[in-house]
């Protein structure tokens, strides 16, 4: 039987005004309640869908149960609702950011980790790096966000052989604190580590957020760890902060299950739970599927995908992207789960 055991809450809000289809992408949900500054308890941290322009990073704020749909409203909302009116600069408008300096086509797949009062912004650009890598933004208020390192290189994750490897994309990151006890790293996350059909993914470990390691590489294989032949358990797919340990001394995480696609090739994906030991690389079993796409008539009928989440109040809150339409319409969509170890 599996730890984790979700329940489907349904869709949390409507394609974003202004938005391109297919909708939102790549979640990211953020605990903001001890940025002072910042006038709503969570946040939701999204991108654009492999937009062929600048694409960008989009912002939701949540007044209180993040699965309750009227808890929601636009970051445009806000701003025309006066909540913002305390800063003295902030975005006109969604999208909050959007990559001007490195690398050219879309800002996107965006995760958030508050760290010492900051919301650290991470999220990748095309044609860097020989390919696509990832780069870091940081904000004191959760809205106005500034480069790492200003108009210096800010990219955190690099390709070790970027100038050898045909598709050196080392973008879809997401991070947490170390939950691990054999890694040595105040931070870990998983990002792809080679793009296109023949993808690979990596583990990165970090001291302090901003300078970053690669730790493993993980092949993609078909049939590994997964009940279904025809399917990977994607690395890049793990949702950090369901990290948790379990009574034998291993842990229990959260992670998407595809078919091999890339780009915008059809594909199936579901969320599974697997077992893995403290060293973080190494998987134990077989993993179990906790949420399965929707029925033919729901959002989420093709993909269950990008899901965060976070424990308030001893309820664990999930958010997640469905996908339906032959892949041309995205939903953020909510959920709720228990987790017994």
């Amino acid at each position: 039987m599996p730890h984790y055991t979700f329940q489907k809450t349904g869709p949390l809000f409507e394609l974003p005004e202004k938005m391109p289809e297919p909708g939102p992408y790549y979640v990211s949900l953020l605990d903001t309640r001890e940025l002072d500054i910042f006038p709503a308890p969570f946040a939701l941290y999204f991108s654009t869908d492999h937009h062929h322009g600048e694409g960008g990073i989009w912002l939701y704020l949540c007044d209180g149960d993040p699965s309750d749909p009227k808890a929601w409203s636009s970051y445009d909302e806000a701003l025309q609702a006066g909540r913002f009116d305390h800063l003295a600069r902030k975005p006109e408008g969604n999208p909050i950011f959007q990559e001007s300096l490195q690398g050219a086509g879309h800002t996107e797949t965006p995760y958030t980790q508050v760290v010492d009062g900051q919301v650290f912004l991470s999220y990748h650009k095309n044609n860097l790096c020989h390919g696509q890598a990832t780069l870091m933004a940081l904000s004191n208020d959760g809205v106005n966000f500034e480069r790492l390192h200003g108009k210096k290189d800010s990219v955190v994750l690099r390709h070790a052989n970027e100038e050898q490897v045909p598709h050196p994309h080392t973008g879809y990151f997401r991070w947490t604190q170390n939950p691990f006890s054999q890694v040595d790293a105040a931070y870990i996350g998983y990002s792809l580590y080679e793009g296109a059909l023949d993808f690979k993914s990596a583990m990165w470990v970090s001291d302090d957020a901003r300078n970053w390691k690669l730790h493993q590489v993980f092949d993609a294989e078909e049939g590994k760890h997964v009940p279904d032949p025809e399917t990977i358990f994607i690395w890049h797919g793990i949702t950090p902060e369901s990290i948790r340990p379990i009574s034998n001394g291993n842990y229990v995480v959260l992670g998407s299950v595809s078919t091999r696609a890339a780009g915008s090739m059809e594909r199936s994906v579901e969320l599974y739970e697997v077992e893995m030991a403290p060293d973080g690389v190494t998987l134990i079993g077989r993993a179990e599927k906790v949420l399965s796409v929707g029925a033919s008539d729901q959002p989420d009928s093709e993909e269950v995908d990008t899901a965060t989440l976070l424990e308030i109040n001893g309820i664990l809150h999930v958010v997640y992207v469905g996908t339906s339409e032959h892949a041309m319409r995205n939903t953020v969509m909510g959920a709720t789960a228990t987790f017994q170890p």
